[in-house]
């Protein structure tokens, strides 16, 4: 692995650990107020699936492009699932739902990804955010 190589991969993974440690902030102030704790719950649990989600997408990506190796890949693909069926186990608790399944955390990725697709040149974009190639929304 060369040395641009494995500088871009450890960027991409401090970048990650900062995302993770930025949404799981708030889980380590301690209680909150009882006004609106359950659905202040439910949307810190959405964010960390979020985030997780978003991360699998993000290493993924940079796999393909020769970014990550496979073996890096897989630990953090590993990391991010875990914590994406943490976040999941944590919503079925709050909303009283049915356990989510694997399959289920497959098909929002999939989800996800066409939603980061460009409709015009097929790039990946952020969430909302016009294209960073073509500049369309």
């Amino acid at each position: 692995m060369g040395r641009r190589t494995l500088i871009a991969t450890l960027i991409v993974i401090a970048g990650s650990l900062l995302l993770v440690a930025w949404v799981l902030t708030p889980l380590r102030r301690g209680p909150i107020a009882e006004t609106g704790v359950r659905s202040q719950l439910v949307e810190e649990a959405e964010g960390r699936k979020r985030a997780a989600l978003y991360a699998l997408i993000d290493i993924e990506e940079e796999a393909e492009i020769g970014k990550l190796s496979p073996a890096d890949l897989e630990v953090l693909r590993n990391r991010y699932e875990h914590d994406a069926m943490d976040a999941l186990r944590r919503l079925d608790e709050l909303t009283d739902a049915a356990a989510t399944t694997p399959d289920e955390l497959e098909a929002e990725i999939a989800r996800l990804k066409r939603q980061m697709r460009c409709p015009n040149c097929g790039a990946t974009r952020p969430p909302q955010q016009p294209c960073p190639r073509c500049g369309k929304e």
